[in-house]
């Protein structure tokens, strides 16, 4: 026994009926699922595709046509939720963001400036610059065990060695 091809009617009649319950359904999957815009566009289309190569199997002895387009959206819809919830969340790179604009070269050339400084300060203050660079100077005052006003001290210190290379430095 071979499959019997459908009469074009079948189609035309469910076309309308798979696009209306593919929408439906991927509404409420986005709305009860936490999916995106994009994942809501995608699962209509992935259940239109499921009706047409499961169009071949409808036997109107069995169902009725809306009931079997129910079914198999349904059923390919649930599916599409399980695979989106196993996909990992990726977040967005930096290199990502800026993507298509040039490299701002003077960033990596004061970077190189920067760390060619710090190769020629003394042990302290070198500590006291990379610090600075993560942390407020109260904070840093706190790690490094010295008195905030030290570390203001230091500061002005650092700031004519950065000065004198040509460097400025806007949050020290």
């Amino acid at each position: 026994m071979g499959v019997t091809a459908m009469p074009s009617a079948t189609f035309d009649q469910a076309y309308p009926l798979a696009r209306r319950a593919a929408e439906v359904r991927a509404a409420h999957a986005v709305r009860s699922r936490g999916l995106g815009s994009d994942d809501r566009q995608d699962a209509i289309q992935d259940s239109l595709t499921a009706c047409w190569r499961a169009f071949p199997q409808f036997d109107p002895n069995r169902a009725s046509l809306a009931t079997f387009i129910e079914c198999v959206v349904a059923t390919r819809i649930c599916s599409f939720v399980r695979s989106a919830r196993r996909r990992p969340k990726m977040d967005a790179l930096e290199i990502c963001a800026g993507y298509g604009r040039q490299p701002d070269v003077n960033a990596w050339n004061r970077r190189i400036d920067v760390r060619a400084l710090l190769k020629t300060l003394d042990d302290d203050k070198r500590r006291l610059a990379v610090a600075l660079l993560e942390d407020r100077p109260a904070d840093v005052a706190r790690k490094l065990g010295i008195s905030r006003s030290t570390v203001y001290l230091r500061m002005r210190s650092l700031r004519r060695d950065f000065s004198d290379v040509g460097l400025t430095l806007e949050g020290l």
